[in-house]
């Protein structure tokens, strides 16, 4: 019989999920699946789930055996999902929460790149995005190829506080872990230990931490658009491989990261981060206020 679960990593999104998930994957007492944000629990962002039965969903975890310690999985949307803490609270009461946040000006503009390279997004240009965005919640100027509009509105992605505030309402703050990014980046030794802690895991004496999710450029967008919206048989394959528990083959996956490669971001304008700053402002405090933190740095023009 499959384990239950017990932890989840709700988001957010651009915050070093990916990057925890790794470093805790790779522990001898903690099972996570290999196959990373199934969101069974986010019923409201369909695009996202992977599996859409409790009986698929249990079936990620058949490989959990009794020394693992921690069991658990990670979805970046259930933190915006109006259904998935819920719902994980009724799946699993005593569930240990992790939660990784940064600065929302940051945030957004991190994930404006990887809207672009998945085409949900067809703006080039951060601040031409942004300004779109009302025009958008419109439903005018969305990409054919956008897969679900609200993924477009970047300043509701930055609403960390407000999400954090609505998390702490369902789940005790016992219950709840928050890893900031900065912390995350600067020491991520003394960071993955305040985790394994939190989870009531031995410390395996990792030291080696390195980059995951780093910013990448694609090198063909004519390969991208094919791989990104494969042909209609093949989606319909790739479905019913999923709804019967059997992982695809990821020979799609294995092309798209053939097509990306590293590159550096351009550094955000100075301008545009002191208008997001005052856009995001509320939201600091308000995280400061959960968290009982310092995060002047945040509101730094130059940081």
């Amino acid at each position: 019989m499959s384990r239950r679960p017990n932890f989840f990593i709700v988001g957010a999104p651009k915050c070093g999920t990916t990057a925890m998930t790794t470093y805790l994957r790779d522990h001898p007492q903690i099972f996570m699946p290999p196959q990373k944000e199934p969101h069974y629990f986010a019923e409201d962002y369909p695009i996202f789930r992977e599996v859409w039965t409790e009986k698929q969903y249990l079936h990620l975890f058949r490989s959990a055996v009794s020394s693992h310690l921690a069991v658990g999985e990670a979805s970046v949307w259930y933190l915006y999902s109006d259904h998935a803490l819920p719902r994980i609270k009724a799946f699993a009461p005593d569930a240990r929460i992790i939660v990784q946040v940064r600065n929302p000006v940051d945030l957004v503009y991190s994930y404006h790149s990887q809207a672009l390279r998945a085409f949900n997004e067809d703006v080039d240009d951060f601040w031409s995005a942004w300004q779109l965005q009302s025009e958008r919640r419109a439903g005018r100027h969305i990409p054919p190829t956008c897969r679900m509009p609200q993924l477009l509105q970047y300043e509701a992605h930055g609403q960390l506080g407000t999400y954090v505030r609505r998390l702490l309402t369902i789940f005790p703050a016992e219950q709840v872990h928050v890893v900031v990014f900065d912390d995350l980046v600067a020491d991520s030794r003394r960071v993955y230990c305040d985790t394994l802690a939190f989870l009531g895991v031995p410390d395996d004496g990792r030291l080696t931490f390195r980059r995951v999710n780093e910013h990448m450029a694609v090198r063909s967008q004519r390969v991208a658009r094919v791989l990104q919206r494969p042909p209609r048989l093949v989606r319909w394959a790739i479905r019913q491989r999923t709804r019967l528990g059997i992982r695809p083959m990821g020979l799609l996956k294995q092309a798209r990261l053939a097509n990306w490669q590293a590159a550096q971001r351009a550094p955000m304008p100075p301008d545009v981060r002191r208008e997001l700053i005052a856009v995001f402002s509320a939201e600091i405090d308000l995280l400061e206020q959960l968290l009982h933190r310092d995060l002047s740095q945040w509101r730094e023009v130059n940081p």
